[in-house]
């Protein structure tokens, strides 16, 4: 059976049923444990459907998939704009040349 996201509109609540269609006691469908409106994927039955035409449920966006972060750098790897550390016992690099200064 394919899944729909939905979201508890005010004050409405809508029974949760299980797979043999009895009523889940204190269980309400887009609502957290404390009553709360929250999303959530339910089986699309005609219940479900008939609340959505009652304006007792929202169809609330699909949440996404979970990204892949990007790799992060490397040690070897300094941030862009930055110079890598010298190595250890190295002296360390003169500064930049700015030009002619001026007294």
């Amino acid at each position: 059976m394919s899944k729909i996201t939905v979201v508890a509109v005010g004050d409405a609540r809508t029974p949760s049923r299980d797979e043999l269609g009895r009523w889940e006691p204190g269980r309400w469908l887009g609502r957290d444990a404390k009553g709360e409106p929250r999303a959530e994927a339910v089986d699309d039955t005609p219940q479900v459907r008939r609340a959505l035409a009652r304006g007792d449920l929202a169809e609330a966006p699909a949440p996404l998939p979970p990204t892949v972060p990007a790799d992060p750098p490397t040690v070897d790897e300094a941030p862009p704009g930055t110079e890598p550390a010298p190595p250890p016992g190295a002296e360390p690099a003169p500064p930049p040349h700015r030009g002619p200064e001026e007294d």
